[in-house]
């Protein structure tokens, strides 16, 4: 893994604006290009569009240099160390937080830099829809807690490892049950609308879409927005 070493401190001295990183996959025009000592680190520091994904390139061109991404809360991201000169390559989904690209000089190494966002619809998750919107009528309510009240299925498919699904923040009257196999499969994915005892003319969440890798290289997510709304 790699260490965060004297992280901030670099990132006064080795500051880059990435104004230029929405790079389509026919550019082929490196966003940075240079050497790196054995045992240093540089890092690229600035605000990615949230909840937009990137790919993010290092070609290895002699040495050997290593790739990561960090959040400003110094929370791993994804990574890459792949051995020598061959190319290590990270996918995120920005979030909220700044990003910190950090290469670590292995050995001595010169490298090329590339970042590409990728479009909407080619992070490898993929959801039938965006949202989910409820128009329940207020005669429907009869003030049991937690049965179901109505219920709504999307399918998702991804590339990935692993699928993780939370609901944000994590309301009482929200179920989101998923079925069948989430591993690197279709899968069907059920959202219910449970009963509650003092029921809102309108309630809003979002269902986040974690896909990840087991190797850390990958990890993209996708919100569904989820709101019910009573009808008289």
């Amino acid at each position: 893994m790699l260490s965060k070493g004297l992280l901030y401190a670099a990132i006064t001295a080795n500051m880059f604006l990435l104004s230029a990183c929405n790079y389509s996959e026919h550019d082929h025009t490196p966003y940075d290009s240079e050497y790196i000592a054995s045992g240093d680190y540089k890092t690229i520091y600035d605000e990615f569009v949230p909840y937009a994904t990137y790919r993010i390139e290092l070609r290895t061109l002699s040495g050997d240099a290593d790739l990561a991404v960090y959040d400003t809360d110094d929370e791993l991201v994804v990574f890459s160390e792949e051995p020598g000169v061959y190319t290590d390559v990270v996918i995120f989904t920005a979030s909220d937080y700044d990003s910190i690209i950090e290469i670590y000089g292995h050995h001595n190494s010169e490298y090329q830099l590339y970042i590409e966002e990728l479009p909407y619809d080619d992070i490898g998750l993929n959801a039938e829809f965006d949202g989910v919107d409820f128009n329940i009528g207020s005669g429907n309510f009869t003030g049991d807690l937690y049965s179901i009240l109505a219920s709504k299925s999307m399918l998702v498919s991804h590339d990935y490892d692993y699928l993780t699904i939370t609901p944000v923040p994590d309301p009482a009257w929200l179920d989101v049950t998923p079925t069948g196999t989430l591993y690197n499969n279709s899968s069907t994915i059920t959202i219910n609308i449970l009963e509650t005892e003092s029921p809102a003319a309108n309630n809003f969440a979002t269902v986040f879409l974690d896909a990840q890798d087991v190797a850390g290289k990958v990890s993209v997510f996708k919100e569904v927005d989820v709101v019910y709304r009573i009808r008289n």
